[in-house]
Protein backbone atom coordinates (compact mmCIF):
# COMPACT_ATOMS: atom_id res chain seq x y z
CA UNK A 1 0.00 0.00 0.00
CA UNK A 2 2.03 2.82 -1.34
CA UNK A 3 2.32 5.63 1.43
CA UNK A 4 1.13 9.27 -0.11
CA UNK A 5 0.84 12.70 0.68
CA UNK A 6 -2.23 12.67 -2.01
CA UNK A 7 -5.00 10.95 -0.18
CA UNK A 8 -6.49 10.45 -4.19
CA UNK A 9 -3.85 8.52 -5.27
CA UNK A 10 -5.35 4.66 -4.01
CA UNK A 11 -8.84 5.04 -5.01
CA UNK A 12 -7.86 6.34 -8.36
CA UNK A 13 -5.95 3.30 -8.96
CA UNK A 14 -8.73 1.13 -10.48
CA UNK A 15 -8.99 -3.14 -10.54
CA UNK A 16 -10.72 -4.30 -13.93
CA UNK A 17 -10.97 -7.89 -14.38
CA UNK A 18 -12.10 -9.64 -17.76
CA UNK A 19 -13.44 -13.50 -18.20
CA UNK A 20 -13.65 -15.14 -20.97
CA UNK A 21 -13.47 -12.20 -23.83
CA UNK A 22 -16.66 -10.37 -21.96
CA UNK A 23 -17.47 -6.93 -23.55
CA UNK A 24 -17.29 -5.26 -19.99
CA UNK A 25 -15.38 -6.39 -16.89
CA UNK A 26 -16.96 -8.41 -14.21
CA UNK A 27 -15.12 -6.61 -11.49
CA UNK A 28 -14.47 -2.95 -11.67
CA UNK A 29 -13.63 -1.44 -8.32
CA UNK A 30 -11.23 1.62 -7.14
CA UNK A 31 -8.12 -0.80 -5.66
CA UNK A 32 -8.40 -0.59 -2.08
CA UNK A 33 -12.41 -1.08 -2.18
CA UNK A 34 -11.80 -4.33 -3.33
CA UNK A 35 -10.10 -5.22 -0.81
CA UNK A 36 -12.48 -3.93 1.44
CA UNK A 37 -10.44 -1.07 2.81
CA UNK A 38 -13.22 1.87 2.29
CA UNK A 39 -10.80 4.14 4.03
CA UNK A 40 -8.70 4.69 0.96
CA UNK A 41 -5.92 2.86 2.64
CA UNK A 42 -5.78 4.06 6.06
CA UNK A 43 -8.26 1.23 7.22
CA UNK A 44 -7.43 -0.84 9.95
CA UNK A 45 -5.67 -4.06 9.61
CA UNK A 46 -7.75 -6.88 9.25
CA UNK A 47 -8.00 -11.06 7.81
CA UNK A 48 -11.01 -12.69 6.77
CA UNK A 49 -11.43 -16.01 4.52
CA UNK A 50 -11.34 -14.05 1.08
CA UNK A 51 -9.48 -10.55 2.02
CA UNK A 52 -7.06 -9.11 4.14
CA UNK A 53 -5.26 -6.06 4.67
CA UNK A 54 -2.06 -7.00 6.43
CA UNK A 55 1.14 -3.83 6.79
CA UNK A 56 1.80 -2.60 3.52
CA UNK A 57 -0.21 -5.22 1.36
CA UNK A 58 -3.62 -6.41 0.34
CA UNK A 59 -4.49 -10.11 -0.15
CA UNK A 60 -7.42 -11.57 -2.18
CA UNK A 61 -7.93 -15.06 -2.25
CA UNK A 62 -11.18 -15.36 -4.21
CA UNK A 63 -12.15 -18.67 -6.64
CA UNK A 64 -12.45 -16.49 -10.00
CA UNK A 65 -12.85 -19.75 -12.36
CA UNK A 66 -13.24 -18.92 -16.28
CA UNK A 67 -13.26 -20.82 -19.18
CA UNK A 68 -10.50 -19.76 -21.46
CA UNK A 69 -9.18 -16.58 -20.42
CA UNK A 70 -8.61 -13.61 -17.90
CA UNK A 71 -7.50 -10.59 -18.13
CA UNK A 72 -6.51 -8.43 -15.17
CA UNK A 73 -5.98 -4.29 -15.49
CA UNK A 74 -4.84 -1.66 -12.85
CA UNK A 75 -5.55 1.18 -14.30
CA UNK A 76 -4.32 4.89 -12.82
CA UNK A 77 -7.02 7.48 -12.96
CA UNK A 78 -5.24 9.75 -11.36
CA UNK A 79 -2.80 12.49 -12.61
CA UNK A 80 -0.05 11.04 -10.32
CA UNK A 81 3.18 8.45 -11.80
CA UNK A 82 2.96 5.54 -9.04
CA UNK A 83 4.27 2.04 -9.07
CA UNK A 84 2.95 -0.89 -7.41
CA UNK A 85 3.24 -4.92 -6.83
CA UNK A 86 0.95 -7.37 -7.74
CA UNK A 87 0.83 -11.36 -7.58
CA UNK A 88 -1.59 -13.17 -9.50
CA UNK A 89 -1.76 -16.79 -8.88
CA UNK A 90 -4.07 -19.20 -10.72
CA UNK A 91 -4.78 -22.72 -12.01
CA UNK A 92 -6.22 -24.81 -14.60
CA UNK A 93 -9.45 -26.51 -13.81
CA UNK A 94 -9.47 -30.38 -15.20
CA UNK A 95 -12.58 -29.11 -17.19
CA UNK A 96 -14.85 -25.98 -17.48
CA UNK A 97 -17.80 -27.30 -15.21
CA UNK A 98 -20.74 -24.02 -16.32
CA UNK A 99 -22.31 -23.97 -13.09
CA UNK A 100 -19.08 -22.81 -12.08
CA UNK A 101 -20.44 -19.34 -12.78
CA UNK A 102 -18.21 -16.45 -13.04
CA UNK A 103 -17.18 -13.81 -9.67
CA UNK A 104 -18.48 -10.46 -10.22
CA UNK A 105 -17.54 -7.51 -7.88
CA UNK A 106 -18.65 -3.84 -8.29
CA UNK A 107 -18.24 -0.27 -6.75
CA UNK A 108 -20.92 2.38 -6.10
CA UNK A 109 -20.75 5.97 -4.38
CA UNK A 110 -23.89 7.80 -3.03
CA UNK A 111 -25.03 10.04 -0.74
CA UNK A 112 -27.67 9.75 1.20
CA UNK A 113 -29.27 10.73 5.61
CA UNK A 114 -28.95 8.86 8.21
CA UNK A 115 -31.95 7.94 10.08
CA UNK A 116 -33.33 5.15 12.12
CA UNK A 117 -35.84 4.76 9.14
CA UNK A 118 -33.24 4.59 6.27
CA UNK A 119 -33.42 1.61 3.99
CA UNK A 120 -30.82 1.84 1.47
CA UNK A 121 -30.49 -0.46 -1.51
CA UNK A 122 -26.71 -1.21 -2.32
CA UNK A 123 -27.12 -3.62 -5.17
CA UNK A 124 -29.68 -5.46 -7.07
CA UNK A 125 -28.77 -8.82 -9.53
CA UNK A 126 -30.93 -11.07 -11.25
CA UNK A 127 -29.94 -14.63 -11.94
CA UNK A 128 -28.71 -17.43 -9.94
CA UNK A 129 -25.58 -17.45 -7.73
CA UNK A 130 -23.32 -17.18 -4.20
CA UNK A 131 -23.63 -14.17 -2.60
CA UNK A 132 -20.02 -13.81 -0.81
CA UNK A 133 -20.42 -9.94 1.02
CA UNK A 134 -20.43 -6.95 0.71
CA UNK A 135 -18.32 -3.87 2.35
CA UNK A 136 -19.57 -0.30 3.23
CA UNK A 137 -18.08 2.52 4.31
CA UNK A 138 -19.07 6.09 5.64
CA UNK A 139 -17.17 9.21 4.83
CA UNK A 140 -18.04 12.36 6.15
CA UNK A 141 -16.97 16.25 6.09
CA UNK A 142 -19.04 16.59 9.40
CA UNK A 143 -15.92 18.17 11.60
CA UNK A 144 -17.56 15.40 14.89
CA UNK A 145 -16.76 12.55 12.71
CA UNK A 146 -13.25 14.36 11.72
CA UNK A 147 -10.55 11.38 12.46
CA UNK A 148 -12.94 8.17 12.14
CA UNK A 149 -13.24 8.25 15.86
CA UNK A 150 -17.14 7.22 15.83
CA UNK A 151 -17.71 3.89 14.61
CA UNK A 152 -21.21 3.39 12.50
CA UNK A 153 -22.99 0.24 11.36
CA UNK A 154 -25.91 -1.04 9.73
CA UNK A 155 -28.17 -4.19 9.77
CA UNK A 156 -26.67 -6.61 8.49
CA UNK A 157 -29.29 -8.16 6.34
CA UNK A 158 -29.74 -9.10 2.93
CA UNK A 159 -32.62 -8.99 0.75
CA UNK A 160 -32.81 -12.62 -1.27
CA UNK A 161 -36.08 -12.89 -3.83
CA UNK A 162 -37.92 -10.91 -1.25
CA UNK A 163 -36.55 -12.91 1.94
CA UNK A 164 -34.78 -10.83 4.69
CA UNK A 165 -31.44 -13.07 5.54
CA UNK A 166 -28.96 -12.25 8.46
CA UNK A 167 -25.71 -12.35 6.74
CA UNK A 168 -22.84 -14.22 8.45
CA UNK A 169 -19.52 -12.73 8.73
CA UNK A 170 -16.83 -15.39 7.39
Amino acid sequence: IPQVADAGLLRGIVLEIWFDGAEEPAVLCPLPDFFGDGCNGKGTEFASRFVEKVPIAWNAYFPMPFKQSARVVFRNDTDLKTTAYACLEWEKLPQWDPALGYFHATYRRKGFLMTNDSREEFLRVKGRGHFLGRQFSIASDEPRFKGFSLIMEGNNEVDVDGRVKAFDYL
